[in-house]
């Protein structure tokens, strides 16, 4: 797929080096900014301090959801 409309990302910066993490953030972060959807899942502060959006699931239930931008 070479337009996807939702991207769903499951720990993308959990394996790569800190260049690579890096990389993989701007190219989610192009997405967005092209019109992409995406989700993206992590347990790293610094990554979910550049969402727009966080929404905190605990034992599968939502415990808070706050608009950071």
């Amino acid at each position: 797929m070479t337009s996807p409309r939702l991207v769903l990302a499951d720990e993308p910066t959990a394996s790569p080096d800190a260049h690579g993490a890096s990389e993989m953030l701007a190219l989610l972060r192009d997405a967005v900014g092209g019109g992409v959807a995406v989700i993206l899942v992590t347990h790293d502060n610094t990554v979910s301090a550049r969402a727009r959006r966080e929404v905190l699931l605990r034992d599968g239930v939502v415990e808070h959801e706050i608009s950071l931008r």
